[in-house]
C-alpha cells in the first residue's frame, strides 16, 4: 500500500507542473493572437486616416469660394 502512495507524491509534481505549461502556453498564443488582430486594427485604421488626412489637405489646398460644391455622383 505504502507503494502505491509514493507512486501518486511522486507523480503529483509532474502533474501540477505539467498543468502550468500547459497553461502558460495556452496564454501564450492567446496573447499572440490578441496581438496580431491588435496590430492589424492599428494597420487599418493608420491607411484609413492617411487617406482622410489627403482629401483634407486637397480641400484646404484648393480652399476658395466656390471651389469645393457637393452634387451628383457621376
Amino acid at each position: 500500500m505504502k507503494k502505491h502512495g509514493a507512486f501518486w507524491m511522486h507523480l503529483y509534481p509532474l502533474l501540477l507542473f505539467a498543468i502550468i505549461v500547459l497553461s502558460l502556453l495556452f496564454l501564450v498564443m492567446t496573447g499572440t493572437g490578441l496581438y496580431s488582430a491588435v496590430v492589424d486594427s492599428q494597420t487599418r485604421n493608420r491607411e484609413a486616416r492617411a487617406a482622410l488626412s489627403y482629401l483634407a489637405a486637397r480641400v484646404h489646398a484648393a480652399d476658395a469660394a466656390g471651389a469645393v460644391s457637393v452634387g451628383e455622383g457621376p
